[in-house]
């Protein structure tokens, strides 16, 4: 009986501690994509990024114009019998993976330019959201710019004004 009530008296603590653990803790959300889009830096970073790939694209166009001229020069060699069909196939599989090759290191260099410019920026969003979150005593924040992700969130809870005033926009 008295192994009962100590269990029973142990339960009662153990769930009104455990309550009030529940109660006590805070969410927020913040709107990450409004922010980002406010965000001096980050308008910055996407500019940066489309001139590099305006810059790219017109490398490309050159080195497109110069394997289509390689292209015309071995199809009028092979149409007038300067060279065989197998050299002819050579050299434009060649041309073709000469061209595919610039392709990709295009697309790997704008890549490697999106993460140089990108990942600053986010995270001193992250570290701006994290550091309003610790001080206002916050256990989770969710991203409210994605629709399937909060169905309903209390105003009160949105800390987005603050994330803002933490980075200074």
């Amino acid at each position: 009986m008295v192994h009962k009530i100590n269990s029973l008296a142990l339960l009662v603590l153990f769930l009104s501690v455990f309550s009030s653990t529940l109660h006590a803790q805070k969410y927020g959300v913040v709107n990450y994509s409004s922010v980002l889009e406010e965000m001096p830096t980050y308008q910055k970073a996407k500019k940066d990024l489309k001139d590099y790939q305006e810059k790219l694209q017109k490398v490309l166009s050159e080195k497109q114009a110069v394997y289509e001229q390689e292209q015309k020069t071995l199809t009028t060699q092979f149409r007038t019998a300067k060279i065989d069909e197998a050299t002819y196939r050579k050299g434009m599989n060649k041309i073709g993976a000469k061209f595919k090759g610039a392709n990709e290191e295009a697309q790997r260099s704008l890549n490697t330019k999106e993460s140089d410019l990108m990942y600053p920026v986010f995270k001193s969003l992250k570290d701006a959201i994290e550091a309003v979150a610790i001080s206002k005593g916050y256990v989770m924040i969710f991203d409210s710019s994605d629709g399937d992700t909060v169905f309903f969130a209390d105003q009160t809870i949105n800390l987005e004004a603050a994330v803002k005033a933490k980075l200074g926009i």
